[in-house]
């Protein structure tokens, strides 16, 4: 049997090619672990926010609702809130606030009549598309702003603001 004189050699280097590529293997799946968890995270996030303005959107719809009676029943385009009295409005039931994210302590209402114009002619020539269109019409504003909180115990707290504007119009007979 022969022996070669640098065959010793070779077995040293391929050792450290070998010890190079599993560390090199190990960098590049940590870093895919991470990346991983990152996007989990931010996916996470995401969906936390996602349900923040839902549901400020769902308590903001839930008012407006609320509202459309009460103006139908008030019939006057004075400057009033609807956040006490008679005239308030309520935030959803409990059961539909409570999730496995939010209470009802962390969502918020308010709204107010705000704005109010005198009866104007709406000119059927120049408005075709308005509904009153060829009658004298009041109008009145009524900005509706919901809040919702959420918090994720890892990610903190996220709140979220919704906005709708209503807009009455006032007919006479």
């Amino acid at each position: 049997m022969k022996t070669f004189p640098g065959l010793f050699r070779r077995r040293g280097s391929a050792m450290i090619v070998v010890v190079f590529l599993a560390a090199m293997m190990a960098i590049l799946t940590a870093s895919a672990l991470k990346y991983t968890l990152n996007e989990s995270r931010n996916n996470e996030r995401q969906r936390l926010i996602l349900r923040a303005r839902n549901m400020a959107e769902n308590i903001s719809v839930y008012s407006a609702e609320q509202l459309t009676i009460k103006l139908m029943r008030i019939r006057n385009t004075a400057a009033r809130k609807f956040m006490t009295g008679a005239n308030q409005i309520y935030l959803p039931p409990d059961n539909v606030l409570t999730t496995a994210f939010s209470t009802p302590s962390n969502m918020e209402v308010r709204a107010g009549l705000t704005t109010s114009t005198g009866y104007t002619y709406v000119n059927p020539a120049t408005d075709p598309t308005n509904p009153n269109a060829g009658l004298h019409v009041s109008t009145a504003t009524v900005p509706i702003i919901a809040k919702a909180s959420m918090t994720h115990p890892q990610l903190g707290t996220v709140t979220a603001y919704c906005e709708h504007t209503m807009e009455i119009g006032l007919i006479p007979l």
